[in-house]
């Protein structure tokens, strides 16, 4: 064991080894081979290089290099191209603060039985008076950057409980088909997602979500090829332009993939007919592995315990815990400035909320919601043909059987 790997349990390091092929003896190469590859994206400022940090990439990606490294510049990249999500993105910014103090999310102190991190939702709680739908992605991105330095955390991964109790008609209003496909698939393709490769043929574009929003970009094809004599990783730019349609950068295709979080499944419970009748809108436009980590629980909370053990639970999802209190994660990401007030003023984010959502629902309409082309994205490395992908032989982070 070497010392990068010295915050993992006996068991964790086993289950590292079994199931991400993590190697004690060749550790310090495959994060030297992902580092090497930096080079051919100079397109990019990569902020850290660190051990550590690339460490975590190659455990999101089983230690498959290529797949480590198209993640790491995924990360990079989405934060150079989506200034505004990330500007202020701490715990005391008005909105994220109110966000996390309504439970946004709450961070169950209890692991489930694989060691994962439970994160629970309670969705009733969202006042939309005081802040936006995007200051809700902002906490959740927050708290994931924090709980993702934990080694433990980066093998065992996460799930997410969303609980839909007295969650009203008039808030549901405010939730398009587009948003709540942004929530799942955000979280649940961090793990899969992979924009090195055309995306499947009846998968539907994701990238007219929030195009309005980032406006009209042009960007220039970067490929990335192996020199077959000299076993390195070249860049290649094209003299051709993305095209605009094609090419644009959206919030949602950001969050798929480019962090590095391994999620298990998303639980919906107590959810009402009009949420349900959403997940039905979007469910034929998510990827069948999305669709395989979804559990739709209604009011049979047997049905959750029997994947998650109510020991650990709190009272609200039928648990033996007391109840949670929305403030606990909060209170760790805040500290001090927890009971310090502040004023939310969304003219203070520059992306337009009132916008993001018309945008949301135009692009979400029958008439634009197409299937997707075969295309390239801008900027993201071409997969060499003799590097095979391993998307088709993942399987699910665990069997929820």
């Amino acid at each position: 064991m070497t010392h990068l790997q010295a915050g993992l349990s006996p068991e964790t390091l086993e289950k590292a080894k079994v199931e991400l092929k993590e190697n004690p003896d060749t550790l310090h190469q495959d994060i030297q081979e992902v580092r090497d590859m930096i080079i051919t994206r100079p397109d990019i400022g990569f902020l850290r290089t660190d051990d550590a940090f690339i460490l975590r990439f190659l455990r999101a990606r089983k230690f498959n290099h290529f797949e480590a490294f198209r993640l790491l510049a995924q990360y990079f990249e989405y934060r150079q191209q989506n200034l505004d999500m990330f500007k202020n993105l701490k715990a005391t910014d008005p909105g994220i603060k109110q966000a996390l103090k309504d439970g946004f999310p709450g961070v169950l102190s209890n692991l489930d039985r694989y060691g994962r991190k439970i994160l629970v939702l309670f969705a009733a709680n969202w006042d939309q008076s005081r802040y936006t739908f995007v200051d809700i992605l902002r906490a959740i991105l927050l708290s994931l950057e924090s709980m993702i330095e934990d080694p433990e955390l980066q093998v065992n991964g996460f799930i997410l409980i969303i609980d839909w109790s007295n969650f009203t008609f008039k808030q549901a209003s405010k939730l398009t088909p587009s948003m709540l496909r942004l929530a799942i698939e955000g979280l649940q393709s961090s793990q899969t997602g992979s924009l090195l490769e055309a995306p499947e043929k009846h998968q539907p574009s994701s990238s007219a979500l929030f195009s309005a929003v980032l406006g009209r970009l042009r960007f220039p094809l970067l490929t990335v090829e192996k020199d077959e004599e000299t076993c390195n990783f070249v860049s290649r730019k094209e003299p051709k332009l993305a095209s605009t349609q094609e090419y644009k950068r959206s919030l949602g295709a950001g969050l798929q993939d480019s962090f590095p979080a391994r999620f298990g499944g998303i639980h919906f419970v107590n959810q009402p007919w009009y949420i349900h009748a959403l997940y039905t809108v979007i469910r034929p436009f998510l990827k069948d592995k999305t669709r395989k980590r979804i559990f739709m629980h209604g009011n049979n909370l047997n049905s959750l315990h029997q994947l998650i053990h109510p020991e650990i639970l709190p009272s609200e999802l039928g648990g033996m815990m007391p109840p949670y209190d929305m403030g606990t994660w909060a209170r760790t990401l805040l500290d001090h400035a927890y009971d310090e007030e502040t004023d939310y003023c969304p003219e203070s984010y520059t992306l337009s909320v009132q916008d993001l959502e018309r945008d949301l629902e135009k692009n979400l309409s029958p008439k634009t919601m197409k299937r997707s082309q075969s295309v390239v994205e801008p900027g993201v490395l071409k997969r060499p043909d003799k590097v095979k992908s391993e998307e088709d032989n993942m399987q699910p982070l665990l069997s929820l059987d």
